[in-house]
């Protein structure tokens, strides 16, 4: 027998609608209860642990119905029965939420109290599974108490419906409302269709057709009847049919309107655009966990499946779905995520409500974006940016001559860069791509990239992929240039190397690719850059063979990022094993069996053999001159490295009367403000400081950083080890708290711009603990 009574059909809750709504409620608590197996004593000592206390009887009345159910009384008695039927990790009661915050809606809508008021006309959309409360939220409320419109724009599937929704349930329960009005958005027909079903919720159309019936509803809202309303246009396709049918601007009554839309047709006086963006990478990791439920070992492989979705919400609700309905943790889900398509991790149904898989709905977005003028041309802009970095893909990479051929191929007429420039503003005018501030930088979101790429035919993707290739070529600053840009265009090459598979490698490997591991050299990545040039060798050989030229560059690479990670040995080993190869590939002149051997003399000295060294640099010397000229950047090249290790065996001035002679020839050839020639300068400097001769060597160091700031940028390399070396004459000078100072501040900027465990972040770090005063 039961230890309370058992649920009752009396008149109490048959003919009352509310009272029907409230049972149905209770009933479902009482067979969490049945399940738990508790008796009300139990669960009056649970309640009591959780912080509330809830008598037997108090429980009975509340699960059979006599007494009204409060939120706080269920989720307290949810969290006992969870606790008696001793299930692993949080209970989830965001369902349980949703249908209680439902079942008051019902009530309220029966109107108790006030036959006519409140009243909801539409559909709001079910709160979504682990519902995540964000920021945006707050900031529209602002904007709404301000009486502005608010429009809520962003990708497909970052969660616009749901903010919107959110906010009207928050206001709605809060008693705010007299009118809660939702209007499924997507055409002018269901726009209208919507209003006529509001009129006649409201009971202002009348017997109207239901464009007569908008009319008299919009009306309505406008006039100052007391009544609080709030309308919210979800998902506006198209601006054009929203208009004369938006809702007015009152004291009294709010609008939010969703929208993947950005176009100008939507600004207004008293508008306020709200972008919405992904969830942010902790928001992203909350949802996974109370989705799946991951223990805390798998953080790290949930928050690299976040990643993968791009920390999309409609990707990741689909994402947890499949992972469930398969019973895959996140490890199990990236490994089947690498190896399927897209669509084939759709899950199936789809959760929350979704009407078509992501890809799909996306798909929609680009066909309206190549309807747009100039037609044709935004798609082909987006297959160009799904093969390179999500994070920032430089506005000038469509607009290059490069990309203009392959956008005239592809459209199938003649394109202009001011075109790709129109078709890049259709792109984000449908939030399929995003700008920073000041429009020179492209983001996408990767999967929206993936997405774009599994639509391509085979020839499709290989020719964007080469085409992306050119236009990172085109764009790609000489060595002389700001660091920084280099640096963005760099992760393209790499983000395109990761997608493009085989595209890169026609017979050789793309140029940009060489750009780009070189690069990382030139920005003092060492370790990176051997890291690199390791792994493209086993692919280069795999696809070009291992006498192919392009394969032999790598391998020459591979050697001098040893040496200069502090190999200088093992640099020489894979040099000399290279060279007979190069020699009978290319020939005993071609240049790039000079520069193994230029390589090989270079290293032998850091090894240790100074003397084998000149002579073998001297040789080489000959035959660049021989073969190449006198003024050769790598005739140049070599002749420094022999002043150097000239100035080692016969003394500063040795090396001084030589950098001064190459330093002329260098400005004569490359001008006075080439990274080249400020390398000599550096050098020069540096033998002025060793010979003592410390003005003219403070002097030179003082103009070789502000030369190199100005050429180079504050950040590059070799500007901060101008600076070094300047800091290095002042403390030899006497002049020891201004070199300390500078010191200070270089390390600042290394750690900054490399990070502190650079080694040259950790070197400046020692040297400054030798020199500072407490230290003595």
């Amino acid at each position: 027998m039961s230890d309370y009574p058992e649920h009752s059909r009396s008149d109490q809750d048959g003919p009352d609608p509310a009272d029907r709504i409230k049972h149905a409620f209770a009933k479902r608590l009482h067979e969490e209860k049945t399940r738990s197996g508790a008796s009300l004593r139990r669960l009056t000592k649970l309640t009591t642990r959780l912080g509330h206390t809830y008598p037997p009887t108090s429980i009975a009345d509340r699960i059979t119905g006599r007494t009204a159910v409060r939120w706080d009384f269920g989720e307290t008695f949810l969290r006992a029965c969870y606790l008696l039927r001793d299930r692993e990790g949080d209970l989830d009661l965001d369902e349980w939420h949703e249908d209680f915050d439902e079942m008051e809606r019902q009530i309220a809508r029966l109107g108790q109290g006030n036959p006519e008021w409140p009243r909801i006309a539409g559909r709001l959309p079910r709160k979504a599974g682990a519902y995540q409360h964000r920021s945006a939220a707050q900031t529209a409320r602002t904007f709404l108490a301000a009486h502005a419109t608010v429009v809520i724009s962003g990708l497909d599937g970052v969660g616009k419906t749901q903010l919107a929704a959110g906010i009207a349930r928050s206001v709605w329960d809060a008693h705010e409302l007299d009118a809660l009005i939702w209007i499924a958005a997507s055409t002018r027909a269901t726009i209208v269709a919507g209003y006529a079903e509001a009129a006649r919720v409201l009971r202002v159309g009348g017997e109207a057709d239901a464009a007569t019936a908008a009319d008299r509803l919009l009306a309505s809202l406008g006039e100052p009847n007391g009544r609080r309303w709030l309308t919210v246009l979800d998902d506006l396709t198209d601006p054009g049919e929203i208009r004369g049918l938006w809702p007015p601007t009152t004291e009294w009554g709010h609008t939010i309107v969703t929208t993947n839309r950005q176009d100008a047709a939507l600004d207004g006086e008293d508008r306020q655009f709200l972008h919405l963006g992904p969830f942010e990478p902790e928001e992203a990791l909350r949802y996974l966990h109370r989705r799946i439920r991951f223990p805390s070992a798998g953080r790290d492989a949930a928050r690299l499946v976040a990643a993968d979705l791009g920390h999309l919400p409609i990707a990741m609700a689909q994402a947890t779905a499949f992972m469930k309905d398969r019973g895959l943790d996140c490890q199990a889900y990236r490994d089947r995520l690498h190896h399927s398509r897209l669509v084939d991790v759709a899950p199936k149904p789809l959760p929350d409500d979704h009407t078509e898989p992501l890809v799909r709905t996306w798909a929609i977005s680009v066909e309206r974006a190549d309807e747009l003028s100039p037609q044709g041309l935004a798609r082909p802009i987006l297959e160009l940016a799904a093969q390179l970095d999500p994070g920032g893909i430089p506005a000038e990479v469509f607009t290059s001559a490069a990309a203009n051929r392959h956008l005239t191929r592809r459209r199938g007429r003649a394109t202009t860069d001011s075109d790709a420039g129109d078709a890049l503003h259709c792109l984000q005018r449908l939030s399929l791509v995003d700008f920073d501030t000041s429009f020179t930088r492209l983001r996408i979101n990767r999967v929206l990239q993936r997405a774009v790429r599994e639509s391509m035919t085979p020839r499709d993707a290989t020719e964007a992929a080469l085409a992306a290739a050119d236009a990172l070529l085109a764009c790609w600053p000489d060595e002389d240039q700001r660091i920084e840009f280099e640096r963005v265009l760099r992760a393209n090459a790499f983000a395109l190397l990761d997608h493009s598979g085989d595209a890169l490698w026609p017979g050789r490997l793309h140029q940009v690719v060489f750009q780009a591991g070189n690069s990382l050299s030139r920005d003092g990545l060492t370790a990176a850059s051997t890291d690199f040039w390791e792994r493209l060798l086993p692919t280069a050989t795999a696809r070009l063979g291992a006498d192919h030229p392009d394969t032999l560059t790598i391998r020459n690479n591979r050697a001098w990022s040893y040496g200069r990670a502090g190999d200088p040995a093992r640099a020489l080993h894979e040099l000399r094993a290279l060279l007979p190869a190069r020699a009978r590939v290319l020939g005993p002149d071609a240049v790039n069996t000079l520069a193994t051997r230029h390589g090989i003399a270079f290293w032998q000295h850091d090894s240790g053999d100074p003397a084998g060294a000149v002579a073998a640099m001297e040789e080489v010397l000959a035959s660049y001159v021989r073969v190449l000229g006198p003024r050769d950047r790598d005739t140049l090249n070599t002749r420094l490295s022999l002043a150097l290790w000239r100035g080692e065996t016969d003394g500063p001035e040795a090396a001084i009367t030589r950098l001064r002679q190459l330093a002329d020839d260098h400005r004569a050839t490359f001008g006075e403000d080439r990274s080249r020639t400020l390398d000599v300068s550096y050098h020069l400097a540096d033998w002025l400081r060793r010979a003592g001769r410390y003005p003219e060597a403070r002097d030179l160091a003082e103009s070789l950083c502000a030369n190199s700031t100005s050429a180079l940028g504050a950040d590059h390399i070799d500007t901060l080890l101008a600076r070094w070396l300047l800091a290095d004459v002042l403390r030899e000078a006497g002049e020891d708290k201004r070199a300390l100072d500078e010191l200070h501040l270089l390390h600042t900027d290394l750690v900054r711009v490399h990070g502190a465990d650079h080694p040259d972040a950790r070197s400046l770090a020692a040297e400054i603990a030798r020199l500072s005063p407490e230290s003595r």
